[in-house]
């Protein structure tokens, strides 16, 4: 079940010394699971919570800077697939893609650059190239490296469009500002 919601909060401890971290998750259909957990007096709870914000923003400045190599990082999966299939006679990229091609090929995807969802129909050539097509404007290449997706030539030629699986695995976006999304059946 997706989750919807989590919300935060700290109480107060009846001694009006300890605090406790109030989580509440609440699903789709309105249900939801609260948990309490002990932080301490107010300087623990102020260290705790200076700590978590500085792990976020460690994590979102590692995140932000891997983001900003993603072109990068794409050319390097895309040589060593080279690499191991001149080797192997076996791609890697295909290998990931035949883990996602099942969901990928289920009917009813859309894609929603900012003007409405649109039919996207993504489909298998007979030499294993993924291809999609928005709303029958015609097959496009694409390329599979399992949570990041590539169109190319989207929207038009010579761009290319990565998308980035979220993190509940129901939609792709792209960026910046998660402009274009891509969504499941």
């Amino acid at each position: 079940m997706e989750i919807i919601s989590t919300t935060r909060d700290f109480v107060l401890g009846a001694d009006q010394i300890t605090y406790f971290e109030v989580t509440r998750v609440t699903y789709e259909d309105n249900s939801y699971n609260e948990t309490s957990a002990l932080v301490g007096p107010a300087a623990a709870l102020t260290a705790d919570q200076a700590d978590k914000i500085e792990g976020i923003m460690r994590s979102l400045a590692s995140d932000s800077y891997r983001v900003s190599r993603t072109r990068s990082i794409l050319t390097e999966a895309n040589n060593v697939d080279t690499d191991i299939f001149a080797i192997t006679a076996v791609s890697p990229l295909k290998v990931i893609q035949d883990r996602y091609q099942a969901a990928l090929l289920e009917p009813g995807w859309t894609i929603d650059d900012g003007t409405g969802f649109v039919p996207i129909v993504f489909t298998v050539n007979a030499q294993g190239a993924l291809r999609y097509n928005v709303n029958g404007t015609g097959a496009k290449g694409a390329k599979m490296y399992g949570p990041v997706l590539r169109l190319k030539n989207y929207p038009a030629s010579p761009t290319d469009t990565d998308f980035f699986l979220s993190e509940n695995g129901n939609r792709y976006f792209s960026l910046p500002n998660r402009n274009v999304k891509i969504k499941k059946p």
